[in-house]
């Protein structure tokens, strides 16, 4: 007995929901407009903080640097 035949019947691959499209409101189109420049604005102050971050850290080499 081939062991894709359990209990007689052949094994279906089990699809993880992939019928719905994406979108922040269960299928229903596109996301509204409102996520999406909620997305923008969150996409903004994470880079600027990793731009202040990186800063910061470049600073803080050089002046380890210029101490030794």
């Amino acid at each position: 007995m081939p062991a894709a035949a359990i209990n007689g019947r052949p094994r279906q691959m089990r699809r993880i929901q992939l019928s719905r499209p994406l979108g922040g409101r269960g299928g229903k189109g596109p996301p509204r407009a409102s996520s999406i420049i909620l997305g923008m604005v969150l996409t903004m102050l994470g880079l600027l903080l990793g731009a202040k971050a990186v800063q910061f850290l470049i600073e803080t080499l050089f002046s380890l640097l210029a101490a030794s």
